[in-house]
């Protein structure tokens, strides 16, 4: 059932540019509500508008149990859809026309870094005048169900946190340097041995106020 009349119903080319005025599917599917100034009147109100659905060339596929690259216009967007059989109420969009924004590069990195730009500085990508990878993002990042992980670096890796815990056991193969204090709640024993820290003795001390050499706890 055709839920709107167009003012021009024969379409000379079935595709368009449109504007994104609703992008909340109510059914999860990605599909969205454009509006056309010259094929939708502005009688037409936003929830009278036809969904239009995504055309997607994911290489993850669209099987029921499948992965899925989630991506979703902002409102306001402009997007080509398509309408099959110059249908306007059986649209498809293709994606989104670019736009510059205020965090899109204007310099020599417009050509060279690319990624995902998202607001307030946010950005994720490959930087190729640094040649390095980054990923700038105000807020949290969980990393989660990773069964191993390897990493391999060549030079130095530098990290600065306010507190880093570890929950597991620290495995150290080489020399370790530690700059300032170090804290344990439980005994420390070095080479395997079974003496630590805490059951260390001196044998053949006389009792008294002699302290053994050269260290003083």
């Amino acid at each position: 059932m055709r839920t709107f009349e167009s003012k021009n119903c024969d379409l000379m080319n079935p595709f368009f540019i449109a504007t994104v005025e609703d992008n909340k599917d109510p059914t999860f599917n990605y599909r969205i509500k454009v509006r056309h100034p010259h094929l939708h009147p502005d009688v037409i109100t936003t929830e009278k508008l036809p969904w239009a659905a995504r055309v997607d060339s994911s290489w993850f596929g669209m099987s029921d149990d499948g992965d899925i690259n989630h991506k979703i216009p902002d409102i306001g967007s402009q997007v080509l859809c398509l309408a099959i059989g110059n249908d306007l109420n059986s649209l498809v969009y293709m994606g989104c026309l670019y736009k510059k924004t205020n965090n899109t590069p204007t310099d020599d990195k417009y050509t060279q870094s690319y990624g995902i730009y998202g607001k307030n500085g946010h950005f994720i990508g490959i930087d190729k005048i640094e040649q390095t990878f980054k990923l700038i993002y105000e807020g949290k990042i969980n990393i989660d169900k990773i069964q191993e992980m390897t990493i391999n670096v060549s030079g130095n890796v530098n990290l600065t946190a306010t507190t880093t815990t570890i929950n597991g056991d620290v495995n150290v193969t080489g020399k370790m340097n530690v700059t300032g204090m170090i804290t344990s709640m439980d005994d420390i024993r070095a080479g395997g041995g079974a003496t630590g820290l805490l059951t260390h003795v001196h044998a053949g001390v006389f009792p008294g106020p002699s302290n053994t050499s050269p260290g003083v706890g």
